[in-house]
């Protein structure tokens, strides 16, 4: 098992289409939010380590939806303050936008790991019972901050959704942890394994 694509290449991307032919609401970020945190949280719930180990404890759809709601949200304060509505001139105001936008969604993303633990089993080659298997640095919301801002610039369905699904298996490869248990032997002596990396 790894990270699941299609929950962002198929379900986000057919909750968008839907979204363009819905004239009937009114306008608000939330439910797009929502739905990347939906869809985070199942396409993470078979990442691995190199060895193999699943998730056991990690953060929940409800935090990737509030920091994407919170980036959503500084996007639109950044315009009402820097696009005038007298302003016709031909620019892809993506392009300006400042990557600070896009932090709360990449710390959201990063947080969504802290503290987070995987099975301690099966254990990595040597081992043998793997009392814990913590994961200690959870990546960085830099440079994902400016790989969700790339998504977002192509302004294209299926740019976007390839966009975001590469940036978080790209943010993925950063988290590390390690594993510790004993050996094998007789007596079982201390092992310690250091990963770096899931997908």
């Amino acid at each position: 098992m790894a990270w699941l694509p299609v929950p962002f290449t198929v379900s986000l991307k057919a909750w968008m289409l839907g979204q363009l032919n819905n004239k009937t609401d009114s306008f608000s970020f939330k439910p797009f939010a929502e739905q990347i945190g939906i869809d985070y949280d199942l396409a993470s719930v078979a990442v691995m380590t190199s060895f193999g180990s699943l998730p056991l404890i990690k953060g929940t759809a409800a935090g990737i939806q509030k920091g994407f709601e919170d980036s959503f949200q500084a996007a639109q304060d950044w315009g009402i303050a820097n696009i005038s509505s007298d302003d016709y001139t031909v620019r892809n105001w993506y392009n300006d936008m400042p990557l600070t936008v896009w932090l709360p969604a990449a710390q959201s993303v990063v947080d969504y790991w802290a503290g987070g633990t995987m099975l301690p089993t099966p254990p990595p080659p040597g081992g043998a019972v793997g009392p814990t298997n913590v994961i200690l640095i959870p990546g960085t919301p830099t440079p994902l901050n400016k790989d969700i801002s790339d998504a977002f610039k192509t302004q294209n369905i299926n740019d976007v959704v390839n966009g975001l699904n590469d940036s978080f298996v790209n943010h993925l490869k950063l988290v590390t942890g390690v594993w510790t248990g004993v050996t094998p032997s007789v007596p079982p002596l201390p092992l310690i394994f250091p990963w770096v990396g899931l997908s």
